[in-house]
């Protein structure tokens, strides 16, 4: 599965510009002339939203009322268009037919990415982490990605429940139905986030081999463990959680931890180590998303930085021997690599 070319307009500091790709990438050129935001342009195409989290008029062009970007992408069955613009609100086609999830969009042009500040972000806070594993497991379950919703959504009626109980004092009834269906909506989030944790530490465990970093996992910290403590503590702390007005246990308190040396990395790991870190997670994904003879996109923005020769070597040498696209920017050619297209800008 390839991006053959793509056409941007009035995104970011983009006009008018047309690319052509091939199966790497070398996104060429000094600060400020639009490395990141080309791989912004990239990613948005295939997700429906910017990997910096912003909103989606923050993108468009100062100046201009609209933002277009469209490309055509090779896959088994077939070639296929992309199409999203944005102008007060966001359209997305799929071979001119509009869809109404993103959901539908991920499936069609799958993709991970590395960039500098996610680094920060997943060594700040346990919401981030949530985000972006969840973010991630949706892309291999559409599944998980509705019970997910479905979860959110029975919870914010619980916490609605749980503060008219202190005004009312008698929504017994309507909180036993939110409650059995939160439990069991919730039960299989954590069988899911755990599974999929456990197949991820898989992958890494074969990277890790090649850095000889060694002792390096991803822990799954569920607040609740399984469908018993569930239960047991919803129904236990319901008076705790009507003083409060609001729900204190389940799948959205979980948390994940980096595990280095049987130490919790966020507390000792240098600044190389921890971005050494999530380049491993994001190869793990990256070989985790491959189906039959799907390949996934691979994006990383400023490659080089803050890695020795070493490193970037093993690295360049792991996208050589890949099969999917990959999409690199840097402040010069990665001579590690050789069978590349140089993208100037």
């Amino acid at each position: 599965m390839e991006i053959k070319y793509l056409i941007i307009k009035n995104f970011r500091n983009f006009d008018n510009r047309e690319f052509s790709f091939n199966r790497i990438n070398i996104i060429k050129g000094p600060n400020g002339k639009g490395k990141t935001n080309l791989l912004e342009a990239i990613y948005f195409l295939g997700n429906g939203y910017s990997h910096r989290l912003i909103k989606t008029e923050d993108i468009v062009r100062w100046g201009t009322p609209f933002f277009y970007i469209k490309g055509e992408v090779k896959r088994k069955e077939g070639l296929i268009d992309i199409e999203i613009s944005y102008k007060d609100k966001k359209i997305i086609k799929i071979n001119g037919k509009k869809i109404q999830k993103k959901i539908e969009l991920v499936s069609k042009l799958p993709m991970v990415i590395f960039y500098p500040s996610l680094v920060d972000f997943l060594f700040s806070s346990p919401y981030r982490r949530r985000y972006f594993l969840d973010r991630e497991i949706s892309k291999f379950s559409i599944h998980y990605y509705f019970n997910l919703v479905k979860y959110i959504n029975l919870l914010k009626r619980r916490n609605i429940i749980l503060k008219k109980f202190q005004e009312k004092g008698n929504m017994w009834n309507y909180l036993d139905t939110i409650d059995q269906e939160i439990i069991k909506v919730g039960i299989k989030i954590i069988n899911k986030r755990r599974e999929f944790i456990e197949k991820l530490n898989k992958c890494i465990t074969i990277f890790t081999e090649l850095f000889d970093f060694i002792d390096f996992s991803v822990k799954y910290n569920p607040s609740l463990k399984d469908i018993d403590e569930f239960k047991r503590r919803f129904f236990k702390e319901r008076d705790r959680d009507m003083e409060r007005g609001y729900t204190q246990k389940g799948p959205h308190r979980d948390d994940f931890s980096f595990i280095l040396k049987k130490h919790d990395a966020k507390q000792f790991a240098s600044q190389g180590e921890r971005k050494l870190i999530v380049l491993l997670i994001i190869f793990s994904l990256w070989r985790l998303l491959k189906r039959d003879e799907l390949y996934p996109l691979l994006l990383i923005d400023e490659f080089s930085a803050e890695l020795d020769n070493e490193k970037i070597k093993i690295l360049s040498e792991l996208i050589e021997r890949s099969n999917g696209q990959v999409f690199i920017t840097s402040l010069e050619d990665i001579d590690y690599i050789k069978e590349k297209k140089i993208i100037s800008l």
